[in-house]
């Protein structure tokens, strides 16, 4: 066909050379990347698909929409593609036409300045002109099927249908009873219906001739020749019709039935089609496949170029997706998967409890939806086209979707961006959400939290004094329930893990908890990274009110991805940026690029109540670790002091050293650990890292009930920071001497196993038990970390070294004289520690025999008592045993005469220990403290002999041990 010139660009030889053809999916078969085949199909076509071919003899090539950018002067076809590889060398990103036939298409819109909606007009109006000034010949089909892809038939009556002139009609929609007698026909893609009377039973053309449109008819007036007695076809579709009929001896009567069964038939796929949303809320919607199942959802459409309008495009690959809006916003997606072969039409018995299908989307058989369960019917009975579906949605769309939009299936929520996603994720009602238990109904006590070990069974639980705060199971069908209990815990955490539905923070947290080198997830230096601040990381402030703002400038070459606030304080706020009533804890880092290689944060603070607030500031780079500034802000009046106090120490002013630990060395272990202690280290960090630990400054708040935990937790942690404060003082830098044997007189002879090494190192103490570092080094140290002096880079790796304890010595000993005051210090006493060297260490460091090098050495806590306290804090069943009611509680009384060796305080201790009581109350538990000498190990002794001696008691006795 050839374009009309009139108003329009001369596109002649484009229709010459191609031939052009509109469809949709359903009509348009795609057997490879850039080939279709047309089929036959009875359907209601959009018309959305592009189709060209050379003419007559071509494949039919799909036409995708021109890049906007680049814009050459002359389109061309890929060298580099193949078909069902795409371009091998630009690969998603390449611009250049798939085939000839989509160059030239290309270059015409180009030149002519044509939109592709218009281009699709353009050879829609074109038809139609061609068939209305007869330029286009009547053809020739072989089946109804073809008749039907050319011309849209539809059987009508007077009821139905508007004679608006001669051969123009239009039909509408009346509720009545369709005679279906009169025929009317029009081109694909064209409004006018055209009515088709009865072949002409006088002067019937030859077998090889063929019915023509009559070149004297015109509307209104008839043929302007033969006028009634014209025998030629009155319009483009009429004639195609009778030659239809002619060649396939096909009878009117029989046409006009098989074409009123074909609209029967849409009609009620239209009616189901519309029933289903009827019944069902709301609008199906083709969203991308990839994006939709992605980690979380994205609610994505197609873009222009057959690709998704995702931030990472991607091929567009769609699925059918029921959406439909709840009271309070809540939205909600459901997929409409194909209908599965041998389908039982079932419901999924794990989406019915409200858990994520086992199967998958994929492999399941069973529905998940009830909107899917319709469709899958209805499509079962053949009475559904999912295009309908579609179509009849598009009409009710109040207006076009954005690009891209991000979906929490828990709170059933769309986001428009990931920065808000991850701040919907940080927020009370998403964790509440995903904390709590709906689908089930327990009927026993919840499991006991933090629980490490295997639940048990309960000895008593008749007679359990704990009741309902016990540990153990009171009942087989409780111990039962709690590992069932457990083992859902654990599957919802790692499907919210799964399907990424936990806020930046809370993964880079779980990350950091489950890290045994905490170094490598949060560092405060990263390679590459300069960050400065104009203010001090720790202030204090007297007003209670305070405001205050930390500006920080980060100068990198890399690119800043997501910076966040990981603590959220009671009594005070911190936000990104200014302080608002919803503080911003997380944000995308291009928000704060100010030049090419510069980003100025600004972390802003406003404090409610006075307090001791700290937060740590990450910045996320794409990589671990991330960069971490911890921020410690000191609100009130000058009477909040520090709990731990600077320690007196027997010996000079220790050098100023930077405390090692996981947070900023990669350390070499050389003692092995179990499982559970590795556990224990992970869950309860040091201090200097810990995100549970802070520096109480409040220490008037009352002891009960609800704190305990919290302020044994802090007692913990501030001992254990008084103790690494005292070992700190041991610390080491300087030459050491290394040996493969050691000899002294007091400890013998010791050798080295093969390929470790000793290393002596003297320290200007005193380390008698008597003394704060002597007691300390002999109970709480076993071990100590060594590295090169000359090791600048603050993550490079420290090595573990076992402190033999057997081969502290004396040395330069020419000062005897004892003393054991704190207050006091010998000048000329030293002690010498010997420490072994792993293999590892000896290796790496490629140390030798008799060698001589500069390191420093720091000793280390033994952290495994700490973390023991901490966990048998948590696993505290009941806090009333230890913090009991005094005014509820009775002291026993004791009848027997006791020795007369005991003195008073003795003799009230004992007694309170080993008496009776004659009323039924609880009894405190007793604590006795004194100073060396004072009979408490005596007490306790005579006490526990006492208890002894009556057959019913049994005594339990607990204590360090120095060995």
């Amino acid at each position: 066909m050839t374009a009309n010139s009139t108003g329009r660009p001369n596109l002649a030889f484009l229709f010459e050379t191609f031939d052009f053809q509109l469809g949709c999916s359903l009509c348009s078969l795609r057997e490879n990347e850039i080939t279709y085949t047309p089929k036959s199909v009875k359907h209601h076509c959009i018309r959305e698909l592009l189709l060209a071919r050379v003419k007559g003899i071509g494949i039919w090539r799909p036409i995708s929409r021109r890049p906007l950018f680049p814009n050459p002067g002359h389109y061309e076809v890929c060298r580099f593609f193949t078909e069902g590889s795409g371009c091998s060398k630009h690969r998603r990103r390449c611009t250049f036409a798939r085939s000839h036939e989509e160059a030239a298409v290309w270059n015409v819109e180009k030149k002519h300045g044509f939109e592709r909606s218009a281009f699709i007009a353009f050879i829609t109006t074109s038809e139609c002109e061609a068939v209305q000034n007869h330029t286009v010949q009547p053809d020739t089909f072989s089946s109804l099927a073809e008749l039907s892809l050319a011309l849209d038939l539809k059987t009508v009556c007077t009821v139905c249908s508007v004679k608006e002139n001669e051969i123009t009609y239009m039909v509408k929609t009346v509720n009545h009873q369709c005679s279906r007698d009169m025929l009317l026909a029009k081109v694909c893609g064209n409004s006018k219906w055209r009515p088709i009377s009865h072949r002409p039973g006088s002067k019937q053309p030859g077998r090889n001739c063929r019915y023509q449109v009559c070149m004297f008819f015109v509307e209104g007036s008839g043929c302007t020749k033969d006028q009634e007695k014209c025998t030629f076809a009155r319009s483009h579709e009429e004639a195609t019709v009778w030659n239809f009929e002619k060649d396939q001896s096909f009878p009117r009567n029989t046409l006009l039935t098989v074409v009123s069964e074909s609209e029967t038939e849409v009609e009620q796929q239209g009616k189901t089609a519309e029933n289903i949303l009827n019944d069902h809320s709301g609008e199906f919607l083709e969203l991308c496949k990839d994006c939709f199942h992605d980690s979380p959802p994205k609610i994505t459409v197609k873009r222009w170029n057959s690709t998704c309008s995702a931030d990472k495009a991607h091929t567009w690959s769609p699925v059918l997706v029921h959406h439909f809006s709840e009271s309070g916003g809540k939205e909600v997606y459901n997929q409409v998967r194909p209908l599965p072969l041998n389908c039982g039409f079932e419901f999924c018995g794990h989406v019915q409890q409200g858990m994520p299908c086992w199967h998958g989307h994929t492999q399941c058989q069973s529905a998940h939806s009830e909107v899917e369960m319709a469709v899958w019917k209805a499509e079962d009975r053949g009475k559904l086209i999912r295009q309908d579906l579609l179509q009849l949605s598009q009409s009710r769309l109040p207006g076009p979707r954005p690009h891209m939009e991000i979906y929490c299936k828990v709170c059933l929520l769309v986001l428009s961006s990931q920065e808000s996603f991850f701040n919907h994720c940080a927020s009370l009602e998403h964790a509440q959400l995903i904390s709590e238990d709906t689908t089930t109904e327990w009927k026993s006590r919840p499991p006991p939290p933090g629980t490490r070990a295997d639940f048990w069974l309960c000895d008593r639980p008749d007679t359990c004094e704990y009741g309902n705060n016990c540990l153990k199971a009171h009942s087989v069908e409780e111990l039962e329930e709690w590992m069932m209990r457990s083992k859902e815990e654990r599957e919802i955490r790692n499907n919210i893990e799964t399907q990424g539905f936990l806020s930046f923070n809370d993964r880079l947290l779980e990350e950091y908890r489950c890290s045994s080198s905490e170094v490598h997830i949060m560092s405060e230096q990263v390679d590459d990274v300069s960050i400065t601040c104009d203010k001090d990381l720790y202030i204090e402030h007297e007003q209670i009110t305070a405001k205050l703002e930390w500006n920080f400038q980060v100068k990198t070459e890399r690119q800043l991805a997501q910076v966040a606030l990981l603590k959220q304080e009671p009594g005070a706020l911190f936000s990104l940026g200014e302080i608002s009533p919803e503080p911003c804890i997380y944000s995308k880092g291009q928000k704060f690029h100010n030049m090419d290689i510069v980003y100025d944060i600004t972390v802003s603070f406003k404090s409610i109540n006075p307090g001791l607030y700290e937060q740590w500031l990450v910045l996320d780079f794409d990589m671990r670790p991330v960069l971490l500034q911890k921020l410690k802000v000191k609100v009130g009046p000058k009477l909040f002091t520090n709990l731990v106090k600077e320690p007196k120490f027997l010996g000079p002013p220790a050098e100023s050293f930077e405390r090692w630990h996981r947070g900023n060395k990669f350390i070499v272990p050389c003692q092995t650990k179990t499982e559970v202690q590795e556990d224990l280290l992970k869950e309860y960090k040091p201090h200097q890292i810990s995100f549970q630990s802070k520096q109480q400054i409040d220490s008037q708040t009352t002891l009960n009930h609800q704190n305990y935990k919290d302020k044994m937790h802090a007692f913990l942690y501030n001992e254990e920071r008084a103790k690494d404060q005292v070992v700190s003082r041991l610390n080491f830098r300087g030459a050491i001497t290394l040996s493969a044997t050691l000899e002294n007189p007091q400890f013998g002879m010791k050798i080295a196993p093969q390929g470790e090494l000793f290393c002596a190192i003297s320290v200007p103490y005193t380390l008698t038990p008597d003394t704060s570092q002597g007691f300390i080094l002999k109970r709480y140290v076993q071990s100590a970390l060594i590295a090169p002096v000359s090791s600048v880079n603050p993550n490079s790796k420290a090595y573990e070294a076992v402190i033999l304890h057997d081969a502290i010595s004396k040395d330069n000993m020419t000062d005897t004289t004892s003393t054991t005051s704190d207050t006091a210090w010998t000048p000329h006493l030293n002690y010498k520690m010997h420490l072994q060297l792993s293999k590892r260490c000896c290796s790496d460091l490629r140390l030798q025999s008799n060698a001589k090098c500069e390191m420093e050495v720091q000793f280390q806590l033994n952290r495994l008592p700490f973390c023991k306290m901490h966990e048998a804090i948590d696993q505290l069943p009941d806090t009333k045993a230890v913090l009991p009611d005094f005014s509820n509680c009775a002291v026993p009384v004791y009848g027997a005469n006791l020795p007369d060796h005991l003195n008073a305080k003795q003799s009230q201790a004992i007694q309170y220990i080993t008496g009776n009581l004659d009323v039924r109350k609880p009894v405190a538990p007793l604590l006795i403290y004194g100073p060396f000498g004072t009979g408490k190990t005596f007490t306790l002794a005579e006490a526990a002999r006492k208890l002894a001696g009556q057959p019913q008691n049994k005594v339990l006795i607990c204590t360090h041990t120095n060995r």
